[in-house]
């Protein structure tokens, strides 16, 4: 996170709407309750700005427009909706074995990850298997 003190109000509520889709985002991946709840606190310090803000300037934001909540969302997910702000260390907790991943507009189950590679191994039932690469499939939430 950026310190914010010299930034304008437009770009502080830009910047604080991102911020809660990524805390959102933490919130699901995240195994742990105690992180879990963290999450949600800062996602509900982060509603509370933006709606402030929001109310004060009659601005739209991504609480009330669908389509603000689309435009900040494409900044922060790449066209298959795969994260591009998770920093290394929460990759594990995305690509978590056992998740459900959609690929190809089906439903597949992570079944291995292999880093050195930066492949998913994908399966949907018992016969079907796919290898693909990663940020080619998106974890379903």
């Amino acid at each position: 996170m950026c310190k914010t003190r010299n930034w304008s109000t437009a770009e502080y509520f830009l910047l604080v709407q991102k911020e809660y889709i990524q805390a959102e985002l933490r919130r699901k991946i995240y195994p742990n309750a105690k992180d879990k709840r963290y999450y949600l606190k800062v996602m509900n310090f982060k509603k509370e700005k933006i709606e402030d803000i929001s109310e004060r300037c009659k601005l739209k934001n991504i609480f009330n427009s669908k389509e603000k909540l689309q435009e900040v969302k494409e900044g922060l997910f790449t066209p298959e909706g795969v994260p591009t702000f998770l920093e290394p260390h929460e990759l594990a907790h995305y690509y978590f074995k056992g998740s459900d991943f959609s690929y190809d507009g089906e439903i597949y189950k992570l079944f291995d990850v292999n880093w050195e590679t930066n492949c998913l191994f994908l399966k949907k039932g018992e016969d079907t298997r796919v290898n693909v690469e990663v940020g080619k499939a998106c974890r379903i939430l």
